[in-house]
């Protein structure tokens, strides 16, 4: 099954000590990785050729700008899809990976059946920025909350998975369309998801295969919730994408809708206070949330 499945790298300026240690761990439980390069950055690129040279079935696509991880995760896979992968692992710079990662993963895809109406499966994980040590579970969309899967069983139906870990059917993802590149980076996955779903295909969470992720800068715990902490300018693409994704993604449902526009602002106040450089965040969530209004998207102009 290793020659049906290619990986797909986004980087952007790494830690090269982490970056090596998840190419290494993933290497041999995939037929190519292409790793594509975000970093717009000279010593970036030598330092990538370089593990490019030691890992036989790396595949190096730099880039001249930072387009943005939709686009950059859209370009690989098309790569994968051209050389005929039936599935895309997609991975973040930092995610390292256990040996048997794929084989346990792809384990959990066969069992499932209808393949044909499955567009994503995916692992838990554990936020390296939280102390619980736990998973951090699986979620589904009710109305304006969104609601922890109760369910036990090791697979369960679910309304979105983050991206790094995810293994996508590219036959689903050529119905569905690829991920959508005017988002930039933000919500990108969450929104392939829900709209791969409006569109009759299953995303599964797998309990049984836990990885370790590290979400953000930081954290900080307000009352029961627990914030990831950003830069500003990444505050400003959470708040837009996720004011223009709530106006403007009619295939989910109003009640959705309103939940994502009060997580949004949600999100702008906790950004706002708790972050290390309060002006500035406020300044970019508000920045944020009018372009979201307006519909103003791709990257963040200076």
């Amino acid at each position: 099954m290793v020659c049906d499945i290619d990986a797909v790298f986004v980087t952007y300026r790494p830690d090269f000590s982490v970056f090596e240690q998840a190419l290494n761990s993933i290497k041999n439980q995939v037929r190519t990785i292409y790793i594509v390069d975000n970093s717009a950055s000279a010593d970036v690129a030598n330092k990538l050729r370089a593990l490019e040279a030691n890992v036989p079935n790396t595949r190096l696509l730099l880039l001249e700008s930072n387009v943005g991880i939709a686009k950059a995760q859209n370009m690989g896979m098309a790569k994968a899809m051209a050389q005929g992968a039936h599935l895309s692992l997609l991975s973040d710079q930092d995610t390292i990976y256990p040996h048997d990662y794929v084989a346990n993963m792809l384990e959990n895809y066969r069992s499932l059946g209808d393949a044909g109406r499955l567009a994503a499966i995916a692992p838990d994980f554990q936020e390296e920025n939280k102390a619980s040590g736990e998973g951090e579970g699986f979620f589904e969309l009710q109305g304006v909350n969104s609601v922890k899967v109760a369910s036990t069983q090791s697979l369960v139906e679910v309304a979105q998975v983050i991206a790094s870990g995810m293994i996508i059917n590219n036959a689903a993802l050529a119905h569905v369309g690829m991920m959508d590149e005017a988002l930039f980076i933000d919500w990108v996955d969450f929104e392939w998801c829900w709209r791969a779903r409006a569109h009759g295909y299953r995303i599964v969470g797998c309990r049984n295969v836990v990885i370790r992720h590290t979400l953000g800068d930081g954290a900080v715990k307000v009352g029961a919730k627990t914030y990831s902490l950003h830069t500003p300018q990444r505050n400003y693409y959470i708040v837009r994408n996720g004011i223009a994704i709530a106006l403007g993604k009619k295939y989910l449902g109003a009640g959705v809708r309103l939940g994502i526009f009060l997580k949004s602002l949600r999100y702008m106040v906790a950004f706002s206070l708790f972050g290390d450089q309060h002006l500035k965040n406020l300044v970019y969530c508000c920045r944020g949330f009018v372009h979201g209004v307006i519909g103003r998207l791709g990257p963040l102009e200076n």
